[in-house]
């Protein structure tokens, strides 16, 4: 048994062993190739070296041309300074002769020469001197015109503000007369309103009818004491009808017065005691609900029937003395 494993291990052996020459043999032909190309890289390394020292010589040499361009180019540099100054003054100084010949008359292109320039110019200024002898300083003719460009301009900038300001104000006119237009419409159809109301009190019926345009008013009245009569014209009421309505007509335009005083004199005297009832209960009526204002009624007729109140009170005057043909006042002392 132990020849048996011994021939075992030694057949084991001999098969490492024959693996190991055979990875020798591998890594000697590879040290053999690597040892070729490092002897070709020796062969390719000496012509770089060659030209890394020619490469190094033409460093140096640029490195000695740059010194000397740049020490060129400062002087250059400071050459351009010095030329661009004088260029720029030159410019300023052509400039200001500029502004100063076309604030005389505007740049002319021209091919004349010096020599005719400036005798015309000579001409001028003696031409100059003539008309400032004949018609004044040039100064002071230059002063009046700034003075009356100033004022021009002052001026139209006034007519500017006062089309602005007359514009505005024709919108605002306009805007008053549309407000005006409906204010005055508003207020016409309260009257027609209130007077068919108060018409209605006496059981009557009417109408205003009122055109701006041609200003006239006119007042229609329908009296429906009995079914299937009535009437449209004014004038063949009664005079206790007439005046009811006139009542009523007053007492409706009293709606668009602002007035604090209300007076009505001897408004019942045509009045039958059913239109004059009816109308007092509404003057009475109306004058408890505008407290802010005083009315004063004067008649003739008895007011017995009127209650006087803390808001009402009745006033009655002595009567006329008959036959009186004069009226009993003092003379005024002359004294």
């Amino acid at each position: 048994m132990k020849i048996a494993e011994l021939q075992k291990e030694v057949s084991a052996d001999k098969e490492k062993l024959s693996l190991q020459e055979e990875s020798l043999d591998k890594q000697q032909a590879k040290d053999k190739e690597i040892t070729e190309e490092l002897a070709e890289l020796v062969n390719c390394i000496e012509p770089l070296t060659d030209a890394v020292d020619s490469i190094v010589q033409d460093i140096t040499q640029a490195k000695s041309d740059r010194k000397h361009y740049e020490s060129r180019k400062a002087r250059i540099d400071s050459e351009i300074t010095a030329v661009t100054k004088t260029v720029t003054d030159l410019a300023e100084e052509l400039k200001a002769m500029l502004e100063q010949s076309t604030s005389f008359s505007e740049e002319i292109a021209t091919d004349r020469t010096v020599k005719s320039l400036e005798s015309e110019i000579s001409k001028m200024e003696s031409r100059v001197q003539r008309e400032e002898q004949s018609r004044g300083n040039a100064e002071d003719i230059t002063r009046k015109y700034h003075e009356a460009f100033t004022k021009y301009k002052e001026v139209c900038s006034r007519i500017k503000s006062f089309k602005r300001f007359h514009k505005q104000l024709e919108k605002v006119i306009y805007k008053r007369a549309r407000q005006f237009d409906n204010f005055r419409r508003y207020i016409v159809s309260r009257a027609k309103q209130y007077f068919m109301m108060t018409l209605s009190q006496r059981g009557y019926s009417g109408k205003l009818k009122i055109d701006h345009d041609e200003e006239t008013l006119s007042i229609q009245v329908n009296v429906q004491l009995t079914k299937g009569t009535s009437t449209k014209d004014t004038k063949s009421l009664s005079g206790g009808e007439r005046s009811f309505s006139t009542i009523c007509f007053i007492m409706a335009l009293w709606e668009a017065m602002e007035s604090p005083f209300r007076v009505l004199d001897e408004f019942d005297v045509f009045m039958d005691m059913v239109n004059r009832r009816i109308s007092m209960n509404m003057l009475l009526k109306i004058a408890e609900e505008q407290s802010n204002r005083q009315f004063i009624l004067l008649t003739p007729q008895d007011m017995s029937n009127v209650a006087a109140g803390n808001r009402v009170r009745i006033f009655r005057m002595q009567d006329p003395e008959r036959g009186q043909t004069t009226l009993p006042f003092q003379p005024i002392s002359q004294n």
